[in-house]
């Protein structure tokens, strides 16, 4: 199984190195086949047998049918100029981070 994940996963960085724009050393590539490989563990579990399974948590164990807010965000007003004053460099509006990579026009 190994190996097939492997060479799934390394088939794909290509592709998603240029998606994202970021390149993926090899530290990080065997991260990400050990978390898939660890992810597959799911496919030995009998749906059959989970016929009865409940959650073992729950944000609203003590009511199911009690709403559960999120906090109020708080706004605060923002002034556009100042913020574009940080930039080093815009592009129609948009902050331009220094990169190695090609443009995504170039892909």
């Amino acid at each position: 199984m190994s190996s097939n994940v492997r060479q799934s996963v390394t088939k794909l960085v290509p592709l998603l190195e240029r998606l994202s724009l970021v390149r993926i050393n090899q530290d990080a590539l065997e991260r990400v086949i050990r978390c898939v490989e660890f992810s597959k563990q799911i496919d030995q579990i009998d749906p059959n047998k989970l016929i009865n399974a409940k959650p073992m948590i729950s944000p609203s164990a003590e009511n199911d049918n009690k709403c559960v807010y999120m906090r109020d965000d708080l706004v605060e007003p923002t002034d556009r100029v100042e913020i574009v004053k940080n930039a080093q460099k815009l592009v129609e509006d948009y902050f331009v981070t220094p990169s190695k990579h090609k443009h995504y026009s170039d892909l």
